[in-house]
């Protein structure tokens, strides 16, 4: 008789919880598209990566004057912001959040299509770009993983 009100006990907690889980998350309904503010700049053969508050760094990329240094922050509250312009305009490159929270990128093709080995990081406690060293090869179209 004394499992009976224990595993009542347990139940109730846990229903407890999964309320308050679900009345904090934000409801966004499953296969639905919701509208957000547009990003500045059109752009394709961009990289984007998850920053550590939640928020996505989207990085360089094309348009039709060609490829672009600008990069933009898609916040969680559905608002984009500028996050500064990268020290070499690239499109078809390759971005991976590191460990501290800033974000390595590199590689990609230049104006004329040219490919580059130049890279950089973004601080987004800074919100700024530094040009570190080079790859040893130059590429475009590459991945980067974080290991």
């Amino acid at each position: 008789m004394k499992r009976a009100p224990r595993t009542l006990y347990i139940l109730l907690a846990v229903l407890c919880f999964a309320g308050l889980l679900k009345a904090t998350l934000p409801q966004i309904g499953i296969g639905q598209w919701t509208s957000t503010s547009n990003l500045a700049q059109a752009r394709s053969n961009s990289a984007s990566v998850l920053l550590g508050d939640g928020r996505i760094l989207i990085i360089g990329g094309q348009n039709s004057n060609g490829p672009l240094a600008s990069a933009e922050i898609f916040g969680t509250d559905g608002i984009i912001s500028s996050a500064g312009l990268m020290n070499a305009a690239r499109s078809r490159h390759f971005a991976a959040t590191l460990r501290d929270g800033r974000v390595l990128v590199g590689g990609g093709t230049t104006s004329g299509g040219g490919t580059t080995n130049s890279a950089e990081i973004y601080d987004p406690a800074a919100n700024s770009w530094t040009q570190i060293n080079p790859l040893m090869t130059a590429r475009a179209n590459a991945t980067a993983a974080l290991l």
